[in-house]
């Protein structure tokens, strides 16, 4: 989302909003339609993208469209429905599934896509950040190289990926040299110094 969020605020986040939620779709119907498990996770990891990219464009939206003194209650809005959706969805995914299929969990998704898609192309406006001067596209990557390794290594702690870990936290090192010396970061380092922000960060962990 990080990575993400900065090339969607500097090319367009109306129209990569509309790219990320076609592409969910698309994950979405692969999902329910998938034959075996490499299938499933294939189109699973489109939907990842997807939410980054959706995730991403809806915040800075909201952050540009509202003043400063109403964006924290917005934000905080937005926040608290993630966090219901999240308490929400295994009881409702439960029901779907139990009635249902677990191949309507994806179907049932896909016509409020559909809706969001009609809504944004009827609107026909396009938002644009002047912020990002430069993308930082070696620290995107190896800000992303970092997340997936570490979140793998991390899932089983086996041999193989002990050494997966170790990898992970050389390019998190590698990571943080680049930022440290780099005008536009991908990752803000300065943010680490302020109290709040880090709290915020060990409750989301």
């Amino acid at each position: 989302m990080l990575p993400l969020g900065k090339y969607v605020s500097k090319y367009g986040i109306g129209r990569y909003l509309k790219y990320g939620i076609v592409l969910m779709t698309v994950g979405l119907l692969l999902s329910a339609f998938s034959t075996d498990i490499n299938a499933l996770l294939l189109s699973r990891i489109l939907q990842g993208v997807a939410t980054a990219i959706i995730n991403g464009a809806m915040y800075v939206i909201v952050a540009i469209q509202l003043p400063s003194d109403k964006l924290g209650y917005a934000l905080g809005i937005m926040g608290s429905c993630g966090y219901m959706g999240l308490c929400l969805s295994n009881t409702v995914s439960g029901l779907v599934v139990y009635y249902l299929s677990w191949r309507a969990v994806f179907l049932i998704l896909i016509p409020v896509y559909i809706a969001t898609l009609l809504i944004l192309i009827k609107l026909d406006k396009e938002w644009r950040t002047e912020d990002v001067k430069e993308i930082d596209n070696i620290g995107s990557l190896l800000y992303a190289l970092f997340m997936g390794l570490f979140l793998y290594g991390i899932v089983r702690l086996d041999n193989n990926n002990i050494f997966i870990l170790i990898i992970s936290f050389i390019i998190l090192i590698m990571f943080l040299r680049v930022e440290k010396n780099k005008e536009h970061p991908v990752y803000n380092l300065g943010l680490l110094k302020n109290f709040k922000y880090v709290l915020g960060n060990y409750s989301h962990l």
